[in-house]
Order: structure tokens, then sequence, then C-alpha cells
């Protein structure tokens, strides 16, 4: 049977936090937040522009 993927928001946990039960290094929250904040940029880059092309017609 197919089952749906979990939603975008909801990314698994990687066993590695879940292991040593501690926060990620700095770097690699920084990373996180990093492609993050890349991700929504893009995505209300991409809302933005379709907006003003419905705006200009």
């Amino acid at each position: 049977m197919y089952s749906e993927p979990p939603p975008f928001s909801e990314q698994p946990t990687p066993p590695a936090l879940v292991i040593s039960g501690q926060p990620p290094p700095p770097s690699e929250l920084k990373q996180a937040l990093n492609s993050f904040l890349k991700g929504f940029l893009y995505v209300m880059g991409l809302a933005t522009g379709i907006l003003l092309l419905f705006l200009a017609q």
C-alpha cells in the first residue's frame, strides 16, 4: 500500500542527535539555519514573483 510521506515541515530527527541527547554543535546549527533561510527566501521570492505576475496583468 502507498503511505503518504510526512509533511515537509516534519523532518525526522537525525539518529545521532537522538542517541546523544545533546544539542548539535554550533556549526551544524548554523548550517541548518542557513539552509532553512535559503529555502524560506526562495519560497518568498517565488511567491512574490507569482504575485507580481498576477498584478502586472
